[in-house]
């Protein structure tokens, strides 16, 4: 369907695939501007939740994921000592869970795709 609904979604998610890939880069810079012993680095569950991170944020392209995706982020019902929680994660990666929560609502905001979600950060 040329000039239909179709193409301008694929535009869309395109744009927003960008985004997110920006965001990912983002988190990436946040993480690489600590200091960090080797230890960490090499340790494979520093990436395995890494990779849960940056999932979370992929599945807020999806209709059928982005409410459970946006429920992990920004849920105040789990704290730091919740194993997997949002909060428990952004410890373990040595993150600011606020600062992460800033840039997924902005990228969010710019989507214009968090208007089912209740988002207070």
């Amino acid at each position: 369907m040329k000039g239909g609904r179709l193409v301008d979604t694929a535009k869309t998610n395109k744009k927003y695939l960008k985004k997110v890939s920006i965001l990912k880069k983002e988190i990436i810079k946040m993480l690489s501007g600590k200091r960090r012993p080797r230890k960490i680095i090499k340790d494979p569950y520093f990436y395995l939740w890494l990779s849960v991170l940056f999932r979370a944020i992929d599945d807020l392209r999806y209709d059928k994921w982005r409410e459970d995706a946006l429920n992990w982020i920004f849920s105040a019902d789990y704290s730091i000592n919740d194993t997997a929680s949002f909060e428990w994660v952004c410890n373990v990666l040595d993150l600011d869970p606020e600062r992460v929560r800033k840039k997924v609502k902005s990228l969010l905001e710019e989507k214009g795709g968090n208007e089912n979600a209740n988002i207070s950060c």
